[in-house]
């Protein structure tokens, strides 16, 4: 199934999901994606007594 299948996207959208088809699903735009992801969740979680694990 592709993530560009308008079908695929519109189930997802039903369900409250946004399906991601810009660069971010390329490997390396996906880890820095997700790197800075964590860097933005990071104080939360440690002020709520968390970790990134």
């Amino acid at each position: 199934m592709s993530l560009k299948d308008p079908e695929f996207q519109k189930r997802q959208a039903d369900l409250g999901a946004v399906v991601v088809t810009d660069e971010r699903t390329g490997r390396e735009a996906h880890r820095r994606f997700m790197t800075q992801e964590m860097q933005r969740w990071k104080p939360v979680l440690a002020a709520a007594g968390e970790t990134l694990d």
